[in-house]
């Protein structure tokens, strides 16, 4: 009897239990389907947002598309516009090159007849400075009368030594005549010296001139010229030295015809060393020296 109640008593039990856990597990498969309901009905409605997403994207595609496209048409438009502009651009260049080239030749044509002008106005240039130039010389031949006239040594001239030793170059005189109505001549000086006398010595030579008088004098010229290096401190002291001019033999010493002063000279190669005109610093004043001629004696 005992075990009878203990097993109806474990049978109620385990029927409690069989019915709880069913229970339980209704409300579990319940509240599963409802959840599955749940998560069907997002499920749907993300697939309808993402319908509804996937429409408006390719709306906005489209319509990018067809933005893109008249983008495409206004810039082809555009660019044909800008062909178009630059053909006209060239064209109008092509004019311009052409009319460049009609007034070069223009300016050319121009030039060429400037050219000629000029060649013209420098001829007669050329020949009025011809006059001008021959009446220079018939007034240069009327002061050498005047000075033909009143010309009388003793002569002076004066040279910038140091400037003609450094320069290393002859210096040529003023013209004189050796009496009123006489032959024209000049000095040329060497301050380095002359050949043999390089670097030693100053050189002094007489040259012959084309004179206003030349037709009516003697040749050839024959006389002694007294040069003198002048003491600048005392009238006295003065470097003497007497230049034998001319032989019955020399061209030079006859009447010059073709050039305004002869080709070669007559005098003194050894005038006076620089080592006696250092010493003797009177000859030298401002880096000037001075020469006179004091006696022209002509020979027979």
């Amino acid at each position: 009897m005992e075990l009878d109640k203990k097993e109806k008593a474990h049978e109620q039990r385990w029927k409690q239990q069989t019915s709880s856990v069913s229970i339980t597990l209704r409300q579990e498969i319940d509240r599963s389907r409802r959840e599955r309901v749940t998560m069907k009905q997002q499920l749907q409605l993300e697939i309808e947002q993402l319908r509804k997403k996937q429409v408006t994207d390719t709306q906005s595609l489209t319509q990018d598309v067809t933005d893109l496209r008249k983008k495409q048409e206004q810039d082809r438009t555009e660019l044909d516009k800008k062909e178009k502009a630059h053909e006209q651009r060239l064209k109008q260049q092509a004019s311009s090159v052409q009319g460049l080239q009609v007034k070069m030749s223009q300016l050319r044509q121009k030039q060429e007849t400037d050219t000629k002008h000029l060649a013209r106005e420098m001829t007669d240039m050329r020949e009025k400075q011809m006059k001008d130039r021959t009446e220079l010389e018939r007034q240069a031949t009327t002061l050498e009368r005047v000075d033909a006239h009143i010309g009388l040594v003793p002569f002076q001239f004066t040279m910038d030594f140091e400037k003609h030793k450094a320069a290393d170059d002859a210096w040529y005189s003023e013209p004189f005549y050796t009496h009123p109505r006489g032959y024209k001549m000049c000095l040329c000086v060497y301050a380095n010296g002359y050949t043999t006398a390089k670097q030693t010595h100053i050189s002094v030579f007489a040259y012959l001139m084309r004179g206003m008088f030349d037709e009516h004098l003697k040749w050839p010229l024959l006389c002694d010229i007294t040069v003198e290096l002048v003491h600048q401190i005392e009238d006295e002291g003065h470097c003497r030295v007497v230049i034998p001019f001319g032989d019955r033999k020399s061209r030079e010493t006859f009447r010059e015809t073709e050039r305004e002063r002869a080709k070669y000279g007559w005098g003194i190669r050894k005038f006076i060393s620089h080592a006696k005109l250092c010493s003797h610093r009177d000859f030298i004043n401002n880096d000037c020296i001075r020469f006179q001629i004091t006696k022209i004696v002509h020979r027979t």
